[in-house]
């Protein structure tokens, strides 16, 4: 009696057998998931009223950073240097790079009242699929998906004012 036994193209990549793990990583299916934030600061503000109307204003140069995470909401950073080469790559962005960001904002201050300019910064913020490359018993490379990635790019400061 014959066995025919058919392993399918799926079952073969999820399980590439004598296959050996390679230092060497990508990403594939980039999508933009939108923007995320970092924390409020106080850009500037007048802590007593005044007796006549004024304007408050700030303006300033802040720093932001290219930065790569397993987590949407960035509590970690990605450390090995490898994976992080292998996203820069794949995404064309490069890790640690500043970008600077010159912004002014002012708010009417009516007499009498008090008020704060608070600035955060603002990120374009995509995912995509981290892959790891494998080499076969026949010195065939094949792709293994690892997890889920996430990278953001500096985009600009966001403004909000409290008048009271």
């Amino acid at each position: 009696m014959l066995l025919l036994i058919t392993i399918s193209p799926t079952f073969a990549r999820e399980n590439p057998g004598e296959a050996i793990p390679r230092n060497v990583y990508r990403v594939v299916n980039k999508k933009y998931v939108g923007y995320t934030y970092r924390k409020w600061n106080i850009g500037a503000e007048k802590t007593y009223p005044s007796k006549v109307a004024t304007t408050l204003s700030f303006s300033g140069t802040r720093q932001s950073y290219v930065s790569f995470s397993y987590s949407i909401n960035f509590s970690s950073t990605i450390e090995n240097s490898a994976i992080k080469k292998g996203i820069s790559g794949s995404v064309g962005l490069q890790t640690g790079k500043a970008y600077s960001y010159t912004a002014s904002y002012s708010v009417h201050v009516p007499a009498g009242k008090r008020a704060r300019i608070e600035y955060r910064r603002a990120y374009k913020t995509y995912s995509g699929t981290l892959q790891r490359e494998y080499t076969t018993d026949y010195n065939r490379s094949i792709w293994i998906n690892v997890r889920t990635v996430y990278f953001r790019e500096p985009s600009h400061l966001d403004f909000r004012d409290k008048v009271y």
